[in-house]
């Protein structure tokens, strides 16, 4: 099964976990439970469907060493606006990974 594959068919699943391990991390609780969740699941979504996507061996090298985000605007918003959320409830980077 591919990966991408699997994140849709258990965005839900991955999504529990994932409020789990924020609740862990954070003690501010400013951040409702859907808003986690819908960010969370857009974000998943936002990976798998760049991951399907056809791309050269070029491609591939620059997307892995971070370059070209204008071929991923979707995935790009997705986690910028991660970002904003984890920032305004106080994680610092370095916590959620």
């Amino acid at each position: 099964m591919r990966l991408s594959d699997f994140i849709v068919q258990h965005v839900d699943r991955i999504v529990d976990e994932w409020e789990t391990f924020a609740e862990a991390i954070s003690a501010d609780d400013s951040l409702d439970r859907t808003t986690l969740r819908d960010h969370a699941k857009s974000i998943l979504l936002a990976a798998a469907a760049d991951m399907r996507k056809a791309q050269t061996a070029s491609e591939q090298v620059a997307k892995g060493e971070g370059e070209g985000p204008e071929k991923t605007p979707s995935l790009d918003l997705a986690a910028a606006c991660h970002g904003v959320i984890a920032r305004t409830v106080g994680v610092r980077l370095g916590e959620a990974g």
